[in-house]
This record gives structure tokens, C-alpha cells and sequence, in this order.
């Protein structure tokens, strides 16, 4: 159901404290280039020295200078990252293979790597199941571009590791999964999934893929680590080095209802099949062409009907004229022949493989002369 390429973008400038994305229709969102959050690299020697020079009686006297002893600092490392959730999904009962897409950003001023848990929400309507993680890192641009810019999607098979993010890249998560079915599952049920991304140290470091931890013992000689992340969800806390936002399936079932209305033609001379001329209503003796006319509304909010099938079997009084139908998207319609005995044979009028769209209207038009 997801169509990735239509992704709504992230605004990087606003999502330092963003938690959930507003999503707006047709609005799209993108990082701006040269937005750089992070600031000076960690581990980065910044030295200040100076060079004094003066004179005595008109003499010049001997330079001064700490350029032997300069005022030296190591940057310190932040640990700061920012899970965005990038819009909900409407999905069927039953549906597999059914994609979330979240943005995890390292906002932090090092190279880090992140372990990805996805968690049901607590209090909505329904788990899914069968759930996946896939992984693509963004060119730098900030624009969702699967299969383009920002390459394919990979599994994150086993212990869900990603790759080492640099300071301010993004990386996408999609989570894929499978929507049960069954009792409760009916339109407007919501099923959250959070997905929490918990800071590691990256693959060059001593302890590879270990978690980060506040350190404050280096001094000025030696890089400390700061904990600034904020909490996104319940499912964590602010200053431990993780992040998390809650995305939603919600549930839409088609809604097709069928009505009939019924109407007798009584005109001189009639064309059943094609009538022509004003249209009265007439008694149904021998000889009136009768019309029935089937409605089919499709009341969901968003999620069309697929493989239609409906078949309307003439009684045997009647001898079949036309029919027509309009308003599906697809579909084929059998039909008998023009004035078959519908005594003689069964004369069915049946529509196959049709589909309607939500909020749409579609009709089966069907005359006969009655015998």
C-alpha cells in the first residue's frame, strides 16, 4: 500500500526537538544542505597561543611567546541523535509486506553507529507481526530517493545493527510487516509501532558496537562525552544516548453496499435496448421493457474495493435486451444475447474483476422485455 517514491521529506533545521513529523497534504519537506547542527568534530585539538614583543629605552627586547606551552583543548563528544517518524499508512486486514518509513539523524558531532528496536504500541487497537528492518543511508541531501540517490534498502539481518553515520547524515528505516486480521480488526483501528535507535560506538572504535556512556574525567587534554539526546517516546529517556518516534497503521476495509431501483418503460413503438423519446413510467403487461439498475457505493475513507464480482440472474418471464456498467475502474461484463429467452436459458449478467474507489459511485444497468 505504501508508495515510498511520494515520501513526504524531513526539515533537518526543525527536527533537533521535532518528535512526529506533521504530515500535510502535498507538502513536502526537505534537509537543507548546508544546515550543520553538530559544530566542531569531537576528539579536535584546538590550540591558542600568542606572541608578545615590546621595547625598553628605544631597544627591542626579546620576544615572549607560548608557542613551546600553547592553551590547548580536546572538543568534547556529543551524543545526540533525533528519530523522526515520516507518516502513517492505511492498510486492509490481513495485509503483509506493509511499510512505516522513519529518519534516524546523527546530531552529534561524531562518528556513530545505532542498534534499532521496533516496538507494538501498548494501548492501540492491534499488534503487527512478521516485522523487518531495512536501511538506507541518504547521499546528503536530504531527499528520500530509494533506488536512486540513496541507493536500495538493505536488511538488517540478526542483531540490527546499521553502519557508522557520520556527524549530521541521515539514515532511512523502513519497518515492514504483517497486519493481523479477524475480530476487532475494523476500519478505524490504529496499530503503533516506535522505532527506538540506541547510540553505539562506531566500528572503529576499541569497543566496536558497544553502548555510549557519559564520560567526564578527561579534562581539557582528553575528549569527554555528553548525553544530550531528548526523549521521543515513553520507551525511553532523555540523556541516555537513544531516541524513538511512533508511527501508525490505520485500518480502512472497504465499505460496498448495492441498492436497486426498478422502472417499467411504456412507450409506443419501444426500443428496448436503446430507448429513445421522453421515458414513462408504464404497466408491466406483455411487451414493456423493464430496467432494473444496481448502485454500488464504496463508503470507505480511503481504500478501494478490488476484485468485484456480481451476478444478476434474469427470470424466465423476461427475454434479456442490454446492459451496461459504469463508474468502475477495470472489469469485464458478461452478458447474454440481444433478446435471448431468459425461459429457454439461464440469462446471467455477471461483472468480474471490477474495482471502485473510496467515496465513488458506480452503476449495472440492465433492461428486458418482458415476455
Amino acid at each position: 500500500m505504501s508508495n515510498f517514491n511520494e515520501r513526504i521529506r524531513l526539515t533537518k533545521n526543525n527536527v533537533k526537538r521535532a518528535g512526529l513529523v506533521t504530515l500535510m497534504g502535498g507538502l513536502m519537506a526537505a534537509i537543507s544542505p548546508s544546515a550543520f547542527a553538530a559544530g566542531t568534530p569531537a576528539n579536535t585539538t584546538v590550540t591558542n597561543s600568542y606572541v608578545l614583543d615590546y621595547s625598553a629605552g628605544g631597544v627591542t627586547q626579546d620576544t615572549v611567546s607560548n608557542a613551546n606551552d600553547a592553551i590547548t583543548f580536546t572538543v568534547d563528544r556529543i551524543i545526540d541523535l533525533t528519530v523522526t517518524a515520516l507518516g502513517d499508512e492505511t492498510v486492509v486486514p490481513g495485509a503483509t509486506d506493509q511499510e512505516l518509513l522513519f529518519s534516524v539523524s546523527n546530531m552529534g558531532n561524531d562518528l556513530q553507529a545505532y542498534k534499532l528496536r521496533v516496538m507494538n504500541g501498548a494501548s492501540d487497537d492491534f499488534d503487527v507481526s512478521s516485522i523487518q528492518i531495512f536501511t538506507a543511508l541518504d547521499d546528503g541531501d536530504g531527499v528520500f530517493e530509494p533506488g536512486a540517490d540513496d541507493g536500495h534498502f538493505t536488511s538488517l539481518d540478526g542483531d540490527p545493527i546499521t553502519d557508522d553515520i557520520h556527524s549530521d547524515a541521515v539514515i532511512w528505516v523502513k519497518i515492514r510487516s504483517a497486519i493481523p486480521s479477524g475480530r476487532g480488526i475494523e476500519s478505524g483501528a490504529v496499530g503503533e509501532v516506535t522505532l527506538i535507535a540506541e547510540t553505539l560506538e562506531p566500528s572503529t572504535a576499541a569497543s566496536p558496537h558497544t553502548p555510549v556512556y557519559l564520560r567526564d574525567s578527561e579534562g581539557d587534554r582528553g575528549a569527554d562525552t555528553l548525553l544530550a539526546d531528548t526523549s521521543g517516546t515513553s520507551f525511553e529517556m532523555a540523556k541516555q544516548g537513544d531516541h524513538s518516534a511512533t508511527n501508525s497503521f490505520q485500518i480502512d476495509t472497504p465499505q460496498l453496499t448495492a441498492s436497486t431501483e426498478f422502472r417499467v418503460h411504456h412507450q409506443e413503438g419501444i426500443d428496448c435496448e436503446n430507448p429513445s423519446g421522453p421515458i414513462m413510467e408504464g404497466y408491466a403487461i406483455p411487451g414493456a421493457c423493464v430496467e432494473y439498475k444496481f448502485i454500488f457505493r464504496n463508503s470507505a475513507d480511503s481504500t478501494s474495493a478490488e476484485d468485484i464480482s456480481f451476478t444478476n440472474t434474469l427470470d424466465g418471464t423476461l427475454k434479456f435486451a442490454m446492459a451496461d456498467m459504469s463508474g468502475f475502474s477495470g472489469g469485464t461484463i458478461d452478458t447474454p444475447g440481444f433478446q435471448e429467452d431468459c425461459g429457454a436459458s439461464d440469462c446471467n449478467i455477471a461483472i468480474n474483476d471490477a474495482a471502485l474507489a473510496a467515496g465513488n459511485v458506480a452503476t449495472l444497468t440492465i433492461r428486458a422485455l418482458l415476455k
